[in-house]
């Protein structure tokens, strides 16, 4: 199954859009990959998932917290987020960041006590 990235859904939340590559309303029944784009100076509100995600940097730079700890990633960089611990990214660059990322799907998140489906891990 090809998916062309022109075809992929894509939606905005404040400073961030992500885009549907591989989910399942777009074919896949055990991944969900998606990617995300940070505007400069995005920053993500603090929040958790119910399940692993791995972010993969692919362009720009950014930082993610988590645990009372920041990693700068670079290009080619893996961030991996732990169940329901609160993490948090944000672009600390002047370009847009790019991240590919991938988790099992129908993972939720939860922001400030609401639990949401991100649109793009759908």
């Amino acid at each position: 199954m090809h998916l062309a990235i022109s075809d992929a859904p894509s939606h905005r939340i404040g400073g961030t859009v992500g885009r549907n590559l591989a989910t399942p309303t777009r074919g896949t029944t055990d991944l969900a990959v998606w990617t995300l784009t940070l505007d400069p100076g995005a920053a993500g509100l603090p929040h958790s998932v119910s399940a692993e995600e791995v972010f993969v940097l692919v362009s720009g730079e950014v930082t993610a917290e988590t645990e009372g700890r920041t990693h700068a990633l670079r290009p080619g960089d893996a961030f991996v987020t732990k169940p329901d611990v609160d993490f948090r990214l944000g672009n600390t660059g002047d370009t847009p960041a790019v991240l590919t990322v991938c988790a099992r799907p129908g993972t939720t998140a939860s922001v400030n006590g609401s639990v949401v489906q991100p649109p793009w891990a759908q």
